[in-house]
């Protein structure tokens, strides 16, 4: 699959503190399963459900790791609005879905990224120990979710956020 990243000035990431004077990675998440990205639907800046879509690379389908201070961890923020990507409602079972919702610092909008080789990754969430899911479909609009990690397809995302560097 041919990845394309676009890129936009820095004055783009809005509500981020800290990263005026950082070197700042972003990029679209295209899951291994679909070929799909991480999608947050028409531009919206509140807070919504994520879903998978058609990689058209705007700005709602871009993501930025920012580090938590702890190695490895990180929350994962949309470039077009600064929202965090979480799992909504603080759950722990399996099928809670995942949403852009306004960034709070909670365990439940933290990741661990995991290296799975060959430019595949894994982001298991801090507060329930399970993994983003793309929920059983390679068609557009389908949501994404967690579930318990198998690292398969469906749980594995291309691009890990390296996309392109902007350094003001």
């Amino acid at each position: 699959m041919t990845k394309m990243f676009a890129s936009l000035p820095l004055a783009l990431l809005l509500g981020l503190p800290g990263v005026a004077s950082a070197t700042t990675y972003y990029g679209a998440m295209v899951s291994v399963d679909s070929g799909l990205c991480i999608d947050v639907p028409g531009f919206y800046t509140g807070n919504i459900q994520v879903q998978q879509y058609s990689c058209n690379y705007g700005r709602n389908q871009m993501w930025t790791e920012v580090s938590t201070g702890t190695p490895g961890w990180y929350t994962i923020r949309a470039l077009h609005s600064g929202k965090c990507l979480e799992i909504a409602g603080w759950s722990t079972g399996n099928g809670q879905l995942a949403q852009h919702y306004t960034c709070n610092g909670g365990a439940n909008q933290r990741w661990y990224k995991v290296d799975l080789g060959g430019g595949e990754y894994a982001y298991i969430n801090a507060y329930s120990g399970k993994c983003l899911d793309v929920d059983g479909s390679s068609q557009s609009g389908y949501p994404l979710q967690q579930w318990t990690c198998h690292f398969g397809d469906n749980q594995r995302f291309e691009g890990g956020l390296y996309g392109v560097a902007v350094t003001p």
